[in-house]
């Protein structure tokens, strides 16, 4: 566990540094966001589209890639430390989807909440 918080605290202090926000972790990984800050309503993804506004907002997603992307490049050429444990070693792995994406909250009982991140 001392090693696998340490690696994570670097890859996670990367990660910030270019924008991105930690969302979740599952185990070994982690899901990160790099929220461009637009937000659509449902009902609006039907009307016709506003060429000035679907311009922001691919900028905006293009601007947000850059980052995701950077961040991976950094990611991949640091020595995170520790790489080997025992006979386990330690691999990054950098998975990067574009899209609309939704946050759906499920739970409440008892507090407990889980966070479901779709794209």
């Amino acid at each position: 566990v001392k090693h696998l918080n340490a690696y994570f605290r670097k890859i996670i202090e990367i990660i910030e540094q270019h924008g991105g926000d930690i969302i979740k972790f599952a185990g070994d990984a982690m899901l990160c966001s790099f929220d461009t800050g637009i937000r659509v309503q449902p009902e609006d993804i039907s009307k016709e589209k506003n060429p000035e506004q679907e311009q922001m907002i691919n900028k905006a997603i293009k601007t947000q890639l850059f980052n995701a992307l950077k961040c991976a490049e950094k990611l991949h050429k640091i020595e995170l430390g520790v790489r080997r444990v025992g006979d386990v070693t330690l691999d990054l792995h950098v998975g990067i989807g574009a899209g609309q994406a939704r946050f759906i909250f499920v739970g409440g009982v008892y507090n407990r909440w889980e966070v479901f991140f779709v794209l």
